[in-house]
């Protein structure tokens, strides 16, 4: 009995430590709540934290909306996150944006913007980057200086910020980026692409003197083995050419050892 009673008293006095830690534990959670939220409370409402206009810095001039945002607001309670989506959302045409904050009431932002890699050829004109993105209005006329992609989706109309979701360029993008460093680009001019079939893919190819399309070679590559291709073809114009394109109507780089058609 005695024994008994003595377990008893040992799991009691056991007990009791367990609730009193847990209580020990629960009141200093409450307390460091309380002291976060009072602290928050008087750092956010401290003219010290409090961003104005003149201490947002950007790369960029900055919209309303998102000066609004920013302007007034204590530097713990801004939100970065909000104002990073807001810019992205709207303004397609920026690619990446960085939010900063430094103590004790600076607002650093960064924004790279899209950059064109081509234009597609539609009814219009329509400079696009690398991921796809339209990045100005139609223009009758070609910009200069960007490969033409032909998908032949005439009836589309485009605007800025539009996302074009088509194999066709992807591979469009892979064949000029294939062509980046080789001789070829040195020697001569890509006047355009046509991506309007995938099996056919070509494109087309002038002298520097004379890169009007009307006396542009058209080269049929195809979407298979394009390194290779481009070598095969960079062969063909040294050797058999002389890197001379007169007299040659197009050239088929889906045979083995290609193809060359005379006018």
């Amino acid at each position: 009995m005695r024994k008994g009673k003595k377990a008893n008293r040992a799991n009691f006095k056991l007990d009791s430590r367990l609730i009193k830690t847990a209580l020990v534990f629960i009141f200093s959670l409450f307390l460091l709540s309380y002291l976060y939220k009072t602290a928050e409370t008087f750092l956010s409402q401290s003219n010290t934290f409090l961003v104005n206009e003149n201490c947002v810095k950007s790369n960029v001039v900055l919209d309303k909306n998102t000066k609004r945002e920013i302007s007034g607001k204590s530097l713990f309670s801004l939100d970065a996150g909000k104002i990073r989506r807001m810019l992205l959302e709207g303004n397609p045409l920026y690619q990446e944006v960085c939010v900063l904050k430094e103590f004790p009431a600076t607002v650093k932002i960064l924004i790279k913007k899209r950059r064109p890699l081509a234009q597609i050829k539609n009814s219009l004109f329509y400079l696009i980057d690398r991921e796809g993105v339209i990045l100005s209005g139609g223009s009758a006329e070609p910009f200069d200086n960007f490969v033409a992609i032909d998908l032949y989706d005439r009836a589309r109309k485009l605007d800025p910020g539009d996302l074009i979701r088509d194999k066709r360029l992807e591979y469009a993008f892979i064949l000029w980026e294939a062509f980046q460093g080789k001789d070829v680009v040195k020697r001569f001019v890509i006047t355009s692409i046509n991506a309007t079939s995938l099996p056919a893919l070509s494109f087309m190819i002038g002298s520097k003197d004379r890169p009007e399309e009307t006396n542009a070679v058209k080269v049929i590559i195809g979407i298979d083995d394009v390194e290779h291709k481009l070598f095969i073809f960079d062969n063909l114009v040294n050797e058999k050419l002389k890197g001379n394109l007169a007299g040659v109507k197009y050239i088929d780089l889906r045979f083995k050892e290609g193809y060359i058609g005379v006018k």
